[in-house]
């Protein structure tokens, strides 16, 4: 199949608070009922404070 490229796959996640997600590192997505599944990079992290709660937001690409 020439000419065909990976399906590419996008995700942004909130998670509970983590400091050790960096931009660039690699996760793995085990979550096939929301379709995230494989392995991906993270390309952007934002980590929140609010309410007293910590949270973590990722963005992630990934190739099918």
């Amino acid at each position: 199949r020439e000419g065909l490229a990976p399906r590419a796959r996008d995700a942004e996640v909130t998670v509970l608070g983590d400091l050790a997600f960096r931009v660039g590192s690699r996760v793995k997505g085990n979550q096939p009922q929301w379709g995230l599944e494989g392995l991906y990079t993270v390309s952007a992290v934002a980590h929140r404070w609010e309410a007293g709660v910590f949270t973590t937001e990722l963005t992630l690409e990934g190739d099918a």
